[in-house]
């Protein structure tokens, strides 16, 4: 069964944001390892789900080839700017 829950938030810069001043919390996460980042390694599970998510967040070190896998119309978050906006929140 799948929940959904609105979260309040101080961060209104969230890249994870739906609406002002909440993340929504719908569906699930699955992580895809991509090993030495060749596209031909990943499993066919993996593409599907890539083929399928409406966010990626992935960080610097996946290769260009497999980003070429997710389709344009999928939001591609940089790990990095998760993190950033979270040390910065965590110092205010």
């Amino acid at each position: 069964m799948k929940s959904h829950v609105d979260l309040p938030i101080n961060n209104s810069k969230s890249p994870l944001m739906k609406k002002d001043g909440y993340i929504q919390r719908d569906g699930h996460v699955l992580f895809v390892g991509a090993g030495p980042g060749q596209p031909d390694l990943l499993t066919i599970r993996a593409i599907r789900a890539l083929e399928k998510a409406d966010i990626v967040v992935h960080d610097q070190l996946v290769s260009p080839a497999i980003l070429n896998l997710i389709p344009p119309h999928v939001k591609r978050i940089l790990l990095s700017e998760i993190l950033e906006q979270s040390a910065e929140s965590d110092t205010g």
